[in-house]
């Protein structure tokens, strides 16, 4: 017979899920003439499974590598599944001392978000996920080659170190863009405030973004606009906020067109996020119309300044 013990806190909100993941995963051994106990036992603040195996037929080492394989699948399934909120919430609380529940969920999500999204911007939450297991699941499967009690906070803390460190140089990030965030909502909110108070401009107004050096603005006629054209607000309300596309954001501010129709082939761009938080919902983006064919043929640039 085997046994192995896992061991969580008293204080665990999820006991009931991992008892379910280890009888789904211990289950699977029965094909393979394994059967299985699971004993549950509270013992002063933790709570202790204790997992018996045993062999119908020949002990092999193949027996055993798979009963230490589905322990690690356990382990690995729960964590990723169920406990890593719980962990990425611990650190908030405990690390960085938040304390207010919505600044808390708003932190957790942006650090999901950087977890999952590459550095293309693709989603890449199945994956991480798979990673994550397979990672976990060995390091339990190691573990288990000398031990026979696993005590979830303490293996967390130091066999997953660099994990742990990974999900914690994650939420110093996130919280970076929380804050970040906080400040462009302030400051949209003081745009839309003043463009609220401003007398309706042009019908339509076009903005071509080639890169982040190169955006112009047409009129409804195709005809260039300029800043000399143009009545400008006063510059203090931008200082510090929009880096090198200010003058083009200072434009569209002044100009308060009833609609933007933004040509460019890189949609979630930075000023391109920007002018569409300012605007909604007046600002369009398009990448098919004529005049997208003739700046960005073959997915390339092919514009200049005097197509028009």
């Amino acid at each position: 017979m085997k046994l192995f013990q896992l061991v969580v806190s008293k204080s665990e909100t999820k006991v009931s899920l991992l008892s379910g993941i280890l009888h789904k995963e211990f289950s699977k051994l029965q094909s393979h003439a394994i059967n299985y106990r699971i004993k549950e036992q509270v013992e002063q603040d933790r709570i202790h499974f204790y997992c018996q195996f045993w062999p119908i037929t020949e002990h092999t080492i193949d027996t055993f590598d798979r009963i230490r394989e589905a322990v690690g699948h356990s382990v690995a399934n729960f964590i990723v599944e169920h406990k890593e909120r719980d962990l990425l919430r611990e650190v908030l609380i405990h690390e960085f001392g938040l304390t207010q529940e919505e600044q808390i969920e708003d932190i957790i999500r942006y650090t999901y978000f950087l977890l999952n999204t590459d550095e293309h911007g693709e989603d890449i939450e199945t994956e991480r996920a798979l990673t994550l297991r397979k990672n976990i699941a060995s390091r339990v499967v190691e573990y288990f080659l000398h031990e026979n009690q696993l005590f979830f906070e303490g293996f967390i803390r130091f066999r997953l170190k660099d994990q742990y460190d990974a999900w914690r140089t994650t939420i110093e990030h996130a919280i970076d863009e929380y804050w970040v965030e906080k400040e462009n909502k302030d400051f949209f909110g003081l745009i839309k405030q003043f463009l609220s108070s401003k007398q309706p401009g042009p019908p339509l107004v076009h903005l071509v973004h080639i890169d982040d050096r190169n955006l112009f603005l047409y009129d409804q006629q195709w005809s260039s606009i300029s800043a000399q054209s143009v009545e400008l607000i006063p510059t203090e309300l931008f200082v510090g906020q929009l880096g090198n596309q200010d003058l083009i954001l200072h434009l569209l501010i002044s100009l308060a067109p009833a609609r933007i129709t933004i040509h460019t082939v890189q949609p979630n761009h930075h000023i391109i996020y920007t002018i569409k938080q300012i605007f909604e919902p007046s600002a369009e983006v398009c990448n098919h119309c004529s005049y997208c064919q003739r700046f960005f043929s073959n997915g390339q640039s092919s514009f200049t300044n005097k197509n028009i």
